[in-house]
């Protein structure tokens, strides 16, 4: 498991008030811009989750430029807000890079032309090729 280290309560105060201020700014129409979000650490390859022990929504992904954490990969705090290309954390906002996409399962090729086949009965002493044995 990967440590980081803990805030400080001093810490813990700017970040409470920069996400107020950050949420009251959102709320009037403000979108953060290109400095801010140059300054924001990258989220990769990332999927929606739920943050541990709530129902907030959060991101699961590979982390880079983090103040914090170390890159690779990480859960981010509760998001506050989201716009396009970023989210805003209830610590920080991150760039959003490209989510994770998961290929779909190939489809079983179905039989051509065959009629699909009904498993018959083994008779008493008759095997299969696999060695099972009617009884």
């Amino acid at each position: 498991m990967r440590r980081t280290r803990r805030l400080s309560l001093a810490e813990i105060a700017k970040r409470r008030a920069d996400r107020a201020r950050d949420a009251d700014l959102l709320q009037s129409g403000w979108q953060p811009d290109a400095r801010t979000l140059n300054e924001a650490p990258t989220i990769d390859a990332w999927i929606e989750s739920v943050y541990p022990g709530t129902s907030l929504p959060c991101l699961v992904g590979h982390v880079a430029g983090h103040p914090i954490v170390p890159d690779g990969p990480a859960t981010t705090s509760p998001i506050v807000a989201r716009g396009e290309g970023w989210i805003r954390t209830e610590g920080r906002f991150y760039r959003t890079l490209e989510p994770l996409r998961i290929p779909a399962a190939p489809r079983a090729a179905e039989p051509r032309g065959e009629a699909p086949t009904t498993p018959r009965k083994l008779e008493e002493g008759e095997t299969t090729p696999e060695g099972f044995e009617g009884f």
